[in-house]
C-alpha cells in the first residue's frame, strides 16, 4: 500500500469528523470574536442562520426521521446479503467498518432530531436563542447531511457494480436451473429404470415360487 493510498484511507475514515470539528471551531471563534469586537456582520449572520434554521425546522426534523428509516433499512439489507452481492466482497473488517459508520450516522440524525425539538421547546420559554446553541445544530445539521451523503455514494457504487453484473447473474441461475431439472430428469428415469427392474425381479421370484410349490404339489398327489 503506498503513501497516496495511506492518505486516501485516512481522508475516508476521518474527513467528516475533521470537517465538523473544524466548522464548529470555526463558528464559535466568530462568535467570541464578533461578541468581543462588537461585529454586526457576524453577529447578523448568526441571527440569520438561526432564523433559517428555526423557520426550516419541520422540515429538516422529516429529513432526520427518513435518513433513520433508511439507515434501519440499510441494516436490514445487510443482514440479509447473499454470496452473490457486492456486498459479500467486502473485507470483514471493512463490512463492519461501514456497519459502524451506519450506526453513527443513524445516532446522529437521532441526536439532530432531538436536539432541535429541545431547541424549540427552550425557544418557547425564553426571549432569545444562544447563538452557541444555534451553532451546534448547524453543526450536527452539517454532520448528518454530510453523513446520508457518504451512504448514498456508498450505496451507489455497490449496486452500480450489483446492476452491471445483472445479465451474468441471470445467465448463472438460468443454467443453474437448467442443471436442476437435467439432474432431476435423469434421477426420475433412474428410479423407473430401478422400479422396472425391481418389478422384473419380484415378478421372476414370484414365478419361480409359484412353479416350485406346483411342482412340490405334482409331487405330493403322485
Amino acid at each position: 500500500m503506498t503513501l497516496s493510498d495511506n492518505k486516501l484511507i485516512w481522508l475516508e475514515n476521518n474527513l467528516i469528523k475533521y470537517i465538523v470539528i473544524i466548522l464548529l471551531i470555526t463558528l464559535i471563534g466568530l462568535q467570541i470574536y464578533g461578541e468581543l469586537k462588537n461585529i454586526h456582520l457576524l453577529t447578523s449572520f448568526f441571527t440569520k442562520l438561526q432564523q433559517a434554521l428555526k423557520d426550516n425546522e419541520g422540515i429538516l426534523i422529516n429529513v432526520a426521521s427518513i435518513f433513520i428509516g433508511i439507515y434501519f433499512t440499510v441494516f436490514t439489507l445487510l443482514g440479509s446479503v447473499t454470496s452473490k452481492s457486492t456486498f459479500s466482497e467486502i473485507k470483514k473488517h471493512n463490512f463492519f467498518k461501514f456497519v459502524k459508520f451506519i450506526k453513527h450516522a443513524a445516532i446522529g440524525a437521532f441526536i439532530y432530531m432531538f436536539y432541535s425539538i429541545a431547541i424549540s421547546i427552550i425557544e418557547k420559554y425564553t426571549d432569545k436563542i444562544n447563538s452557541y446553541l444555534t451553532a451546534i445544530l448547524f453543526v450536527l445539521l452539517v454532520y448528518m447531511l454530510l453523513s446520508a451523503l457518504r451512504l448514498g455514494l456508498i450505496i451507489f457504487l455497490i449496486y452500480q457494480s450489483d446492476l452491471s453484473k445483472i445479465h451474468e447473474l441471470i445467465e448463472e441461475e438460468k443454467t443453474e436451473v437448467a442443471k436442476e431439472k437435467f439432474i432431476l430428469h435423469r434421477l426420475d428415469n433412474f428410479l423407473a429404470i430401478h422400479e422396472k427392474e425391481v418389478a422384473i425381479q419380484q415378478a421372476r421370484e414370484m414365478a419361480e415360487f409359484l412353479e416350485r410349490r406346483r411342482t412340490q404339489t405334482s409331487s405330493d398327489n403322485t
